[in-house]
């Protein structure tokens, strides 16, 4: 008997502890019971159960941040979240299969499964494969080639021999098997964009593992005969050669160059392995070379296990020590914010560095990045940073030295050397280097735009940040379109631009599980961007997800921003003295790390203010103290200030001087506003309207709630405009303005359907909503049917009318 959930996620019910998991799930599970023959010898069973027929219960699929919590219950590493997301396919049978195969807390060591489990449990295989035993034989064969091909191309499937491919599609698809979309995440990494895909990786994998050796061949090799994409024939030719092969070796490294020109990094690496694996015995430097190549282009991807791969094959080869330094240095690149065992290879790479003075730079300058990252002591990574510069220019090394002036930069700015560090980076800006030279994340230009972000010239940033992104488009290297991504989110969330901020945001996550990249930043993103405008209940969520994964890579960067995003949401939600604990452990930590430029990470104000609402005011008046010691009149502090003397209003008004504290919020809603921060702006008039409503003002309390509400309703920051909505209500004792309605409308609709919405109402097409959902057009027309049914409405114009009335 199988249990189909929505008709693809799924329950083999033929032992007793999934009929056990099914009864759990069934008031929050939408099971059709159906009865089959099973080939192991299973008898049919009875749909009696569930009273002798099917039985239709409603249940989502699990998200991402589902799969992390489940991965939290169990102490597993966050950062395998998103593989066994990706494998499992939000399934939840698969998922339950998968987690309920780690009954406690891992132990996982300094490589290999800290960025993803080596191997899925045996269950979550059996299950898949199961599941695919459910369709018809000639139904399983198309599969089978499909998941050899990477791709559901109806086309090419039937090219290769699989006459009924349309059918057979539509059949899995019926069945579960396949998804009809756009999204590629359970397709390898470059491959094409497939009207179909495997709704799980487990799926792809299953189909694939039954196919043998010889037929797999023979598959390999029709298929590279019928695939018109000279990357993918080169793919094929190359899966189905048997032994080193000269010929197809030099093929398969040209379609590599060819890949990497489009972009596709994660297929060049994969390529460049496959051609080093290819290429004959007699030629031991060849092999190194695109062994060596195979390293960087890993790295670009941020696929450590492969820039692994690559290395260990390098060091096995006696590569030289050129070749050995820069394939530690590619897993070093590729471990992002991952600093727990990246000492040791650093250690390894600055011996086989010896006395060379340009690989000793590369060394340096990574070990400044680390030094960062783990944020025990910036003057270190200060000292790196420099010893990197002065060994670049040395060996005449000029993209290194431009780099190494960039690092040397940001932990001045850091450090509090705020001029200096202008100075700095104008001679990084001098030497002329591409962004593209080491990365753009490491460029001059990109911290050119950080900095403008530090000082609140959003405007500025935005111009730099979008002047950037085609060429990281361009090079595909995914670390550089997340941080792009991430970037333009918190400018675009500061501007007033909130809807931008989460299309941002949402990419950053989908790109950085897909390429495996540490899960920390982007998590905090998401955090940011939802509480601009989000759910402020989806911020905490995501802003706890970036605090553990953050902790668990060592990464004291991305901690500190995970707690003070955490500190924030729970501030802006009333949980005053839980946002009060996390925000002082920002401060804590940022003390004993020697930061000294307080704009870089504007936590103060709020930090505060959470005092102050929980009582603790003689340490918020300390904090402001100690403050005002810290922050000059330097113009890159102007929005810092600004913050600071929001929270001294309430901090006077909590001491009983109302007047003095109502100047002071008219003081700092001003200079937000000249800055064009519309968020911080109607923050500091939600405050004094709070403010004034304590002082029995309901008047000054409404005017101060309305002008907020419209600053946050023009920047499409809907936590906001509702909590200003809410207020209102209190006060006049009725619901008004946009905000009730998107509060009506949160009530009735999913969070899917409400960013659906939300993007229909201001005037995506549904091509355009499709594109930003990354969804197909049909699951739109679907999608918003469906809310239309819970909205009782018929039309776009209608749909505008409810959200806003």
């Amino acid at each position: 008997m199988l249990l189909l959930v929505d008709g693809a996620q799924w329950l083999d019910p033929a032992s007793a502890d999934l009929i056990g998991y099914a009864l759990r799930t069934l008031p929050v599970a939408r099971l059709a019971v159906v009865a089959a023959e099973r080939a192991a010898g299973h008898p049919v069973a009875s749909a009696a159960l569930f009273g002798g027929h099917p039985t239709v219960f409603p249940v989502p699929a699990a998200d991402l941040a589902e799969t992390a919590a489940g991965c939290a219950r169990l102490g597993l590493p966050a950062r395998w979240a998103a593989p066994i997301h990706r494998y499992c396919g939000g399934h939840r049978a698969l998922l339950d299969a998968w987690l309920g195969a780690h009954p406690g807390p891992s132990r996982f060591g300094e490589t290999g499964e800290r960025t993803g489990p080596s191997d899925p449990p045996r269950r979550v295989r059996d299950l898949a494969a199961a599941w695919l035993g459910t369709v018809p034989a000639d139904v399983r064969a198309t599969l089978q080639v499909a998941a050899l091909a990477g791709t559901c191309d109806a086309d090419l499937l039937r090219h290769s021999g699989q006459r009924g491919a349309q059918d057979h599609l539509a059949h899995a698809t019926e069945a579960g098997l396949l998804r009809v979309g756009s999204g590629t995440e359970h397709l390898p990494a470059g491959g094409p964009v497939a009207p179909h895909r495997f709704a799980a990786t487990a799926l792809a994998d299953a189909a694939a593992a039954t196919v043998g050796q010889e037929r797999r061949t023979a598959v390999h090799r029709v298929l590279a005969a019928c695939t018109h994409d000279p990357v993918v024939r080169a793919l094929h030719t190359a899966l189905a050669q048997e032994c080193p092969d000269r010929a197809v070796a030099e093929d398969t490294a040209h379609a590599a160059a060819t890949g990497r020109a489009a972009g596709q990094r994660p297929r060049a690496a994969e390529l460049l392995l496959l051609a080093a694996r290819l290429t004959p015995a007699d030629r031991p430097h060849l092999r190194l070379e695109r062994l060596a190549r195979a390293a960087r282009e890993a790295s670009a991807a941020g696929d450590a296990t492969l820039a692994r791969t690559a290395a260990d094959l390098i060091v096995a080869g006696h590569g030289s020590p050129e070749q050995q330094v820069h394939a530690l240095l590619a897993v070093v690149d590729a471990s992002g914010q991952d600093a727990a065992g990246i000492r040791p290879l650093l250690v390894t790479a600055r011996r086989l560095a010896a006395d060379d003075p340009a690989l000793l730079a590369a060394v340096e300058l990574r070990s400044a990045v680390q030094a960062n990252i783990a944020g025990e002591d910036f003057t270190r990574a200060l000292r790196h940073a420099r010893a990197a510069a002065e060994l670049a220019a040395r060996s005449s090394t000029v993209p290194l030295e431009a780099a190494a002036l960039t690092m040397t930069a940001r932990m001045q700015r850091v450090l509090g050397h705020v001029d200096t560090a202008t100075a700095t980076l104008d001679l990084a800006l001098s030497l002329d280097v591409p962004p593209t030279g080491l990365g753009i994340r490491n460029s001059a230009q990109y911290l050119a735009a950080r900095h403008a972000v530090f000082d609140a010239r959003l405007g500025e940033a935005r111009a730099l940040l979008l002047r950037l992104l085609p060429a990281a488009e361009e090079s595909g290297e995914a670390e550089d379109l997340v941080d792009l991504w991430r970037s333009l989110a918190e400018v675009d969330a500061g501007s007033g631009a909130c809807g931008r901020a989460l299309h941002w945001s949402h990419r950053a996550l989908d790109l950085t599980a897909a390429s495996g990249l540490s899960p920390g930043p982007a998590w905090y993103t998401a955090a940011l961007a939802q509480t601009c405008g989000g759910s402020f209940a989806d911020a905490l969520r995501f802003a706890a997800h970036a605090v553990r994964a953050s902790r668990e890579e060592e990464d004291a960067l991305y901690t500190v921003r995970g707690l003070w995003s955490l500190g924030a949401a729970l501030l802006h939600t009333g949980r005053v003295e839980e946002a009060a604990v996390a925000l002082m452990e920002v401060a804590e930590r940022e003390s004993g790390s020697g930061a000294a430029d307080p704009a870089v990470l504007r936590w103060q104000g709020d930090a505060v203010e959470a005092l102050a609402w929980s009582g603790r005011t003689d340490e918020a008046n300390a904090l402001l103290e100690r403050m005002r010691e810290r922050v000059g009149p330097h113009p890159a502090h102007t929005a810092l200030r600004a913050a600071l003397t929001r929270a001294r209003g309430l901090c006077r008004h909590l001491d009983g001087a109302g007047d003095e504290a109502a100047e002071l919020l008219d003081d700092a809603a001003h200079v937000f506003a000249g800055l064009g921060l519309p968020l911080e702006e109607g923050r500091t008039h939600l405050l004094r309207g709070r403010l004034e409503r304590r002082r029995r003002r309901a008047a000054a309390a409404r005017g101060a709630w309305q002008t907020a509400r419209e600053l946050f309703a023009g920047a499409e920051a809907t936590p906001w405009a509702m909590l200003a909505d809410n207020h209102l209500t209190h006060l006049t004792g009725h619901a008004s303005g946009h905000g009730s309605a998107q509060r009506a409308a949160a009530q009735l609709l999913t969070a899917h359907e409400m960013r659906l919405a939300d993007l229909v109402r201001s005037g995506a097409t549904n091509q355009e909503a499709a594109q930003q959902m990354y969804i197909s057009v049909k699951t739109v027309e679907t999608v918003l049917s469906r809310i239309y049914r819970k909205l009782g409405i018929r039309s776009r114009t209608q749909l505008a009318a409810a959200l806003t009335s």
